[in-house]
C-alpha cells in the first residue's frame, strides 16, 4: 500500500466512513482495524465487497 492510499484511508476513518479492504495486505488491514475496528471490513474478492456494502447500507435505513 502506498502512502497516498494510506492517507486516504486515514482521512476516511477520521470522517467516520466505512472502509472495505479488497485483497489488501494483512498488515495494513490489522493496522487500520486497530484504529477503528467498527469501520474497517475485509473482503476476499469484489463480490464480497459489494455484499458488505449492501449490508452496511441496509443498516442505515
Amino acid at each position: 500500500m502506498g502512502a497516498g492510499t494510506a492517507s486516504e484511508i486515514s482521512l476516511a476513518l477520521k470522517a467516520k466512513k466505512t472502509v472495505i479492504f479488497v485483497n489488501a495486505d494483512s498488515t495494513a488491514q490489522a493496522f487500520f482495524k486497530s484504529l477503528a475496528p467498527a469501520q474497517v471490513f475485509e473482503a476476499a474478492h469484489p463480490l464480497e465487497a459489494i455484499c458488505l456494502t449492501q449490508e452496511r447500507l441496509e443498516c442505515l435505513d
